[in-house]
């Protein structure tokens, strides 16, 4: 996600038509102009790119050695802890961790941006970047202390969504790997 951002912000420094246009998700609606154009053949190279992934990972799939590791995996106790007493304490234990390392890294991105947020909205390269960021004459309608303030929001929104995905795919994998062990075992 992060690299998508960082591509999409360099092929707008760039003018908007380099060649990241087409490697970067975020710039794909320049290419397919879907209220426009409907160029939605523009994105059937993605496909071509997909294919080569599906089949290194088919291929690798069919060749995995699953339980064979050098070190045996080990049965964990019958019965519960009080640790474990209800699903929102499991829960709790599994992503602690990383709930903590997410909110601790969306204050800090807060933090910075409130405190760079009012010299970055009133010099002119960024407010100029603003004001063109959707055309021409809205910014004075809306003002651009809104703008700012609605690109951090939007940016925060994506931290969340990516923590809650990650959890998702953290518990997804654990899953996983205790039905692995169970059918070893």
């Amino acid at each position: 996600m992060g690299l998508g951002i960082a591509m999409a912000i360099l092929n707008n420094f760039g003018g908007g038509d380099t060649l990241l246009r087409w490697i970067t998700p975020m710039a794909w609606q320049r290419l397919t102009q879907p209220f426009a154009g409907n160029h939605g053949w523009n994105l059937l190279y993605c496909v071509a790119f997909a294919i080569v992934p599906i089949v290194i990972a088919y291929v690798l799939s069919a060749r995995r050695d699953l339980g064979a590791g050098v070190l045996l995996a080990r049965n964990g106790p019958p019965e519960a802890t009080l640790h474990f007493s209800s699903p929102l304490a499991l829960a709790w234990r599994l992503h602690k961790r990383s709930f903590i390392g997410w909110l601790v890294g969306t204050v800090l991105y807060i933090a910075v941006f409130a405190a760079i947020s009012p010299g970055l909205s009133n010099t002119g390269g960024m407010s100029d970047w603003l004001s063109n960021l959707g055309g021409t004459g809205w910014s004075d309608e809306v003002g651009l202390g809104h703008v700012f303030i609605s690109i951090s929001f939007y940016l925060i929104s994506l931290f969340v969504a990516v923590y809650a995905m990650t959890a998702v795919l953290h518990l997804k994998k654990r899953r996983k790997r205790r039905q692995s062990r169970n059918t070893d075992g």
